[in-house]
């Protein structure tokens, strides 16, 4: 329960401050092959979005569980985004934002003129629910644990669209494992007859 969301929060803060190391050191991030330019200006906003999770980090209750696996969350993003700066540069790009309105950690000034120049944009929840769908496609394994925790925390508050799209990945994994499901019977039966023909 919470004694490991605040255990993992915790490992995942000495890797984080671990990774903040490497990113002082030229020599580390080039040996790393680390995110430069644009990839590294979606970091510092990542980095900002935990600073302002950080006070709330020892709260009780619901928002206290929230924070702390969000946290965790995009610790281990980052942590990732080292080794693949291409692949998760995107899900870092829009995890931030989506923080700040979810928590409702406040915004700034540019943040409410992008508002209205945007005019309707989608609900925080809908854009967090892709997120999630989209690491849950990734082959880390504490990734997707981190995920689930995430599901799990804010499960009240998916909206229909984001229940849409749930089911929506479902049910395309679920056609992808019945098709297996056909192949892998169709070839059993091929080898079947091919038996047939030796016996003959």
């Amino acid at each position: 329960g919470g004694t490991k969301e605040v255990a993992m929060a915790d490992l995942m803060g000495a890797v984080s401050a671990e990774c903040e190391r490497l990113e002082g050191s030229k020599t580390a991030m080039l040996a790393v092959g680390a995110p430069e330019g644009p990839q590294l200006q979606v970091r510092k906003e990542a980095r900002a979005a935990l600073l302002l999770m950080q006070p709330r980090l020892a709260e009780g209750g619901e928002v206290g569980g929230r924070v702390r696996v969000m946290t965790a969350l995009l610790q281990m993003i980052l942590l990732h985004q080292l080794q693949d700066p291409i692949g998760y540069s995107q899900v870092l790009e829009e995890l931030p934002l989506v923080i700040k309105k979810a928590l409702d950690l406040g915004k700034d000034e540019e943040e409410d003129e992008e508002d209205e120049e945007d005019g309707e944009k989608p609900h925080p929840m809908d854009v967090l629910v892709d997120v999630l769908l989209t690491l849950l496609a990734k082959p880390s394994s504490p990734l997707r644990e981190a995920v689930d925790r995430v599901f799990r925390a804010w499960s009240e508050e998916v909206t229909s669209v984001g229940l849409k799209d749930i089911l929506r990945v479902l049910d395309r994994g679920n056609k992808r494992a019945k098709a297996r499901g056909k192949k892998k019977g169709k070839k059993g039966e091929e080898e079947e007859d091919d038996e047939d023909d030796e016996d003959d």
